[in-house]
């Protein structure tokens, strides 16, 4: 913060591991305070000072200066002509101090973290313009004589659904192109509502528990949304072929979509997002060492579809923009 990346890099502590010091900058994992840092240098003085320019409300416990005279002092050129835009128009450069940025990480990326594993729910049950909803239910419904059971126990859940807050959750499919179905949005608040009560992630998201699993489990969680949503397909028939009389079975997945040098739309989507998965991931190794779980992970679920049966150009151009962002 105070002396810059290169001296980060080479610094070296006489006082722990005595007698033989330990070289900091090259024994640690510096995604946790590249952010700190970056979020009180970079993001917080423009969202602060543009705040309040509107007028909203912004922390008591922060410095504000012009930002005309902090555009001469940042280091950074980019930085520094965004404080001379910012003063162009009358904004100030409002910052809040290095030790309550690290107060209220783990608060903030907890928030975050319980949003992307919403997200997650919703990509992965949601049917995203292929003109059919998603159903209310589970995978242990097509269980025998279990789904039975399992369907009954939650005919009333439907039925009060539909009664009182005007959601169609019945047992047939909802025909809708968006992504908003009642069953898809079910999915993503439940999971939000559970996991922002489990017990290991309040303990990584309490202000002031400033850990690298602060910062490294909204990473992971963001490595695996961005890798299903790289897989998501954009139109009717466009990855798979659906028989309308039959209920996730008979899919066809079509093997080749690209001709020679020719990528389709899709397989140029899916690379597109791989890549933001690899530099999700990338952040994700910078933080924690629990890296190596998440590529396995990703790579183990790209090597099922493949065995399954279900590999298709885009989870090649998938994964490979996944693996050489990520490991470049």
């Amino acid at each position: 913060h105070d002396n810059g990346w290169k001296a980060f890099v080479n610094w070296f502590d006489h006082k722990v591991w005595y007698p033989l010091g330990r070289p900091v900058g090259t024994t640690i994992y510096p995604g946790m305070q590249v952010i700190a840092v970056w979020l009180t240098k970079s993001w917080l003085p423009v969202w602060f000072g543009v705040k309040k320019y509107l007028g909203m409300s912004i922390p008591k416990n922060v410095l504000v200066k012009g930002a005309k005279r902090v555009s001469k002092s940042l280091s950074s050129p980019f930085m520094s002509m965004v404080a001379s835009s910012m003063s162009k128009v009358g904004m100030k450069w409002v910052e809040m101090s290095l030790n309550d940025v690290c107060c209220l990480i783990p608060a903030w990326f907890g928030a975050l973290t319980t949003v992307t594993t919403g997200l997650i729910a919703l990509e992965c049950s949601a049917r995203f313009h292929c003109g059919v909803g998603s159903q209310f239910g589970t995978i242990l419904d097509e269980f025998p004589l279990l789904g039975h059971y399992l369907r009954k126990v939650g005919d009333p859940i439907r039925y009060i659904l539909k009664k009182y807050s005007g959601l169609d959750a019945g047992g047939v499919r909802v025909s809708s192109s968006s992504a908003l179905q009642p069953a898809a949005l079910l999915s993503m608040t439940a999971t939000m509502f559970f996991m922002s009560t489990i017990p290991a992630h309040i303990m990584r998201s309490v202000g002031g528990g400033y850990d690298n699993e602060s910062v490294a489990v909204f990473a992971m969680t963001l490595v695996f949304y961005l890798w299903t949503r790289s897989l998501r397909g954009d139109g009717k028939g466009a990855d798979v072929d659906i028989n309308p009389n039959e209920d996730n079975v008979g899919y066809r997945i079509r093997q080749k979509e690209d001709v020679g040098f020719s990528l389709s739309t899709r397989t140029i989507t899916a690379a597109f997002w791989g890549a933001l998965t690899g530099v999700a991931y990338f952040n994700m190794a910078a933080a924690w060492g629990g890296y190596t779980f998440v590529i396995n992970l990703v790579g183990v679920h790209a090597a099922a579809l493949v065995i399954l049966g279900r590999h298709s150009s885009k989870l090649h151009a998938a994964y490979s923009a996944f693996y050489i962002a990520g490991t470049t």
